[in-house]
């Protein structure tokens, strides 16, 4: 679909996250094909290195609004924290002058400068109805708490002879060896046999020869490309209770975590 559009040659191209399934080189002949388009681009993506290289402007959707920016991602995140600086300081002044307007309003209503603290009085509502501005919302952020209580041996995963693939081998494997606290990176193209390394890895399928040995206390986890184990109509705190019995409670505080309040806890996973 992305070959058949490109070539069509259209004068506005709209992109919807193209770099979702494509792999490195295909990413990066993708952005040195964009930044020789000659017609108009719009591409929704959440990989900031590739905005940084294909875009002049930013347009962030956010709390029921756009705002423009100029420059790639870079300049803008640089802009959209300096403009949220900006609105709040001058929400903070805002309130601090609305603060000593009701404090004189109060003060002098009773007294004998009743005529100038309903005069305030007015124009005060006539502000907070014209001219007023929110306070600046801040972002939530996701709290991702990647701790553990188990401690394993030095050795987490070691390999020997490994053949992975089918029924025909996808690639021999040399003698590999990964130790705590190391984080491995695994590139390849499409079709190199990645995920089916991982399932191997996993005893989902078994090696066409060879070892795969785990070290003491090891426990894996597993996050697999596509929503594999999920069910769309569970709800989402059902499924959060079905991996571990929580207390509702501790169940829902958990779920804050990924941004989750109030009743969406309730929704199927399909919403």
């Amino acid at each position: 679909m992305l070959a058949q559009l490109l070539l069509q040659e259209p004068d506005l191209l709209l992109l919807d996250e193209p770099t979702n399934h494509l792999d490195l080189e295909a990413v990066e002949w993708l952005e040195e094909t964009l930044l020789h388009w000659r017609g108009a681009l719009v591409v929704v993506a959440h990989d900031r290195y590739f905005l940084d290289k294909v875009t002049t402007r930013i347009w962030d959707m956010e709390y029921g609004r756009l705002d423009v920016y100029r420059g790639n991602y870079t300049a803008y995140h640089e802009q959209r924290e300096a403009r949220r600086a900006r609105q709040l300081k001058e929400w903070e002044e805002q309130q601090e002058f609305i603060d000593k307007t009701e404090d004189f309003i109060q003060r002098y209503m009773a007294g004998q400068r009743t005529k100038e603290a309903q005069g305030r009085r007015t124009r005060l509502e006539r502000f907070l109805r014209d001219e007023a501005i929110e306070r600046p919302r801040e972002q939530r952020y996701i709290r991702l708490g990647l701790t553990t209580q188990i401690r394993s041996g030095d050795l987490v995963l070691a390999t020997k002879d490994l053949v992975v693939g089918y029924d025909q081998p996808l690639f021999h494997s040399p003698d590999l060896e990964i130790r705590r606290g190391d984080r491995v990176a695994l590139i390849g193209p499409n079709g190199a046999g990645k995920t089916t390394f991982l399932k191997t890895i996993l005893a989902v399928v078994p090696p066409m020869s060879g070892k795969i040995r785990f070290g003491a206390s090891v426990e894996v986890g597993y996050l697999a490309q596509a929503q594999a184990g999920l069910r769309a109509e569970q709800p989402v705190l059902d499924a959060i209770l079905e991996v571990r019995n929580l207390p509702v409670s501790q169940a829902r505080n958990f779920l804050g975590q990924f941004l989750f309040s109030g009743d969406e806890v309730y929704r199927p996973i399909a919403r």
